[in-house]
């Protein structure tokens, strides 16, 4: 196990030496970065979704069952050699909501993220979940969807953190949210700061 001063620094201080150490969070290149990046998925997820199969209203409602971290069944996961992706480090879900964290090839720290699940995909981009949805249905379901997830987003993000904390302590991971609603939302979770719509994880 690492020891040293590195090790004993606050979730605040973690996240001040990834904004001025990590060149693309850097003041004069981050807003920028976050920009072009939510640009590039706003054209890719934010158009996708409309082409999958049918499912039902209920099969939509119907809360899946938990899934705990699993690190040996992690560890099997085969990656698309063609993705930024070479590790999954925790997965877990907790009704609809499922966290990730990731590491890349193409950055030290690794990535995360807070997916939605349906029954055709998990997505963490809101433009893609929507279309899911409001491809088979109507506005009132989708707005019944929201309330039943957002239902459980507290009970459920305080778990998924307290797993990761269990398995992965002591990590910190940062990710680009997809929009201004997603910095709020995962604003409200333990662990998480959002700065320049980055959002920082410190367990």
């Amino acid at each position: 196990m690492k020891s040293g001063f590195g090790q004993s620094l606050a979730p605040q201080d973690k996240v001040r030496n990834l904004l001025k150490n990590t060149r693309a969070l850097q003041a004069h290149n981050i807003d920028d970065y976050v920009y072009r990046q939510r640009q590039s998925w706003n054209n890719n997820y934010g158009n996708r979704g409309r082409d999958l199969k049918y499912f039902s209203v209920d099969d939509l409602m119907k809360v899946p069952e938990n899934s705990p971290n699993d690190p040996e069944y992690n560890r099997s996961l085969v990656i698309n050699p063609n993705h930024s992706v070479t590790a999954m480090n925790f997965l877990a879900s907790y009704g609809h909501w499922s966290l990730q964290i990731m590491s890349q090839d193409n950055r030290k720290t690794a990535d995360w993220q807070l997916s939605l699940k349906t029954p055709v995909l998990s997505s963490w981009h809101p433009n893609e979940i929507e279309n899911v949805i409001r491809s088979h249905h109507s506005e009132e379901v989708f707005r019944d969807y929201k309330r039943l997830v957002m239902s459980q987003f507290r009970e459920a993000t305080n778990s998924l953190i307290n797993q990761a904390r269990r398995d992965c302590r002591g990590l910190t991971a940062w990710s680009i949210t997809s929009c201004d609603r997603s910095s709020l939302l995962v604003a409200q979770m333990p662990r998480v700061s959002v700065s320049s719509g980055v959002a920082f994880l410190t367990l």
